[in-house]
């Protein structure tokens, strides 16, 4: 008698019926698969698309021993227009699939599961998109790590550089921005902010900016973005967002194609709550800038900041010195005491030329911590800081 050893031949995968469907659902709707014994498989394959998004977590991967008792697999959230691809290990006798649709109808759905001999892998091009939840063992040739974030090709991930200036700094801490603010209120002081009353070239129809973009959160902690056109030697319309912090405003619209000889605006432009009260400049000392230097940065809700790196310059006309200090604050939410504490990162003491830091192991800040650099220094030094936050959704 002779034994032949080797890889068990190999089968065509099963479609599943029952647990695959292209009808389409209403919003908030929910296909249930049906359970299959699945115990001579050796793997299952699942595809999903949806022109709208799924619930949060709405795709789930069901095992369970008896067809009764069900253990979920972790949630995977479907975003409208992207394709879902698992292979999944066959774990318990039977298997099932559910799909939780998102509030929008869908106009088309596409979701298909296959039982296979064998636990084939996924393979991916290099330019696809690849997000936090597939499978591990998709693989494809990846450029270098920081390029694919910034090319989005890590949807989860993206890079926040952030720069600031504070020009004549006193002998007391203030933030390292131009003007030297970074305003902070609680919840309850949130508000609208306007372009103060400025040049008459910086209006909606002039030579200068003709339009600002702001950036920051919103009194919920969120990211928020609103632009607003620029008024001349008028305060401009008010923003209809709420804001909580502000981090960013830059010159999104000119009137002159800006060379070097001749800026993307004509004088300083100011951003401030319709009281009066200073957020934002916009410089144009030296040459106009188009945005706002801040060396201050915001996590915003449902993301984490990891922190990798940070550069500080000082003016070392007249052998000055300045005095740095990182800070963060978390739960900038909170409205009542006790209150989470401000606390240093890290002091830098009589700097008198550059200074560059890379953390092999990054600093963690969570969502809603206000993070940044504080100066002081005798004798009207300079300072700039630069520093780069890796933000993964949390």
């Amino acid at each position: 008698m002779s034994v032949s050893i080797g890889r068990p031949s190999s089968k065509p995968g099963r479609v599943s019926v029952v647990n695959s469907s292209t009808a389409t659902l209403a919003g908030d709707a929910v296909f249930t698969g049906t359970a299959e014994d699945v115990s001579s498989y050796g793997g299952i394959s699942v595809f999903a698309y949806s022109d709208v998004d799924s619930a949060s977590g709405g795709l789930l991967f069901q095992s369970s021993s008896d067809g009764t008792n069900w253990d979920s697999s972790l949630p995977v959230t479907l975003t409208g227009g992207t394709r879902e691809i698992h292979t999944l290990a066959v774990i318990s006798k039977y298997f099932r699939v559910v799909y939780t649709n998102g509030s929008s109808a869908q106009s088309e759905f596409r979701l298909q599961t296959i039982f296979t001999t064998n636990d084939g892998k996924l393979t991916s091009r290099a330019s696809s998109v690849i997000s936090e939840d597939y499978d591990v063992q998709l693989t494809r040739v990846v450029s270098e790590y920081g390029t694919d974030v910034a090319n989005g090709l890590n949807p989860e991930r993206s890079v926040v550089s952030k720069f600031g200036e504070a020009v004549s700094l006193t002998t007391s801490y203030t933030p390292v921005s131009i003007g030297q603010v970074y305003q902070t209120p609680q919840v309850a002081g949130a508000t609208t902010l306007r372009i103060r009353a400025g040049n008459t070239n910086d209006t909606a129809a002039g030579s200068g900016a003709r339009e600002i973009t702001l950036e920051g959160l919103d009194e919920t902690g969120a990211f928020a973005t609103e632009t607003l056109a620029t008024a001349g030697t008028s305060a401009s319309s008010a923003t209809t967002t709420t804001w909580l912090r502000l981090f960013r405003a830059y010159v999104s619209k000119s009137g002159t194609y800006a060379t070097a000889a001749a800026g993307s605006h004509s004088a300083d432009i100011d951003i401030e709550t319709t009281g009066g009260t200073l957020w934002a400049t916009i410089s144009s000392t030296g040459f106009p800038k188009a945005q706002t230097q801040i060396g201050v940065y915001t996590i915003p809700l449902g993301k984490t900041g990891f922190l990798r790196e940070y550069h500080l310059t000082v003016n070392t006309s007249g052998a000055k010195t300045v005095d740095f200090a990182m800070f963060k604050r978390e739960n900038i939410l909170e409205t009542s005491a006790p209150y989470t504490g401000m606390t240093l990162l890290h002091e830098l003491i009589g700097i008198g030329d550059t200074v560059d830091f890379e953390y092999k192991i990054p600093t963690v800040l969570p969502a809603l911590t206000d993070f940044g650099f504080m100066a002081k220094g005798a004798s009207s030094p300079d300072a700039t800081v630069e520093f780069t936050i890796e933000l993964v959704d949390s």
